[in-house]
């Protein structure tokens, strides 16, 4: 998990993760978070993409699990394709 958070932080797109990797980043028009990856969910993905590109940019980020936010990483060995 550790590369994750320095990998984000490094790019600054999460700047508050506490020790525990909890985010107090929240969703927003650039800012989506998905807590797995699964190939079925592409056509989804590729409406928010689009909506980003059609407006400021943004991130979309796997790996995130909701309530609380926090950053958990992806198992390649669990990767729905």
């Amino acid at each position: 998990m550790k590369n994750y958070h320095e990998i984000y932080l490094k790019q600054q797109i999460l700047k508050n993760i506490d020790d525990r990797g909890y985010l107090k980043n929240r969703e927003s028009s650039t800012m989506k978070f998905k807590e797995n990856f699964n190939l079925s969910n592409m056509q989804r993905y590729t409406k928010t993409m689009e909506a980003f590109a059609n407006n400021k940019g943004g991130h979309l980020l796997f790996g995130i699990k909701d309530s609380p936010r926090k950053l958990i990483g992806i198992d390649k060995n669990k990767l729905i394709i």
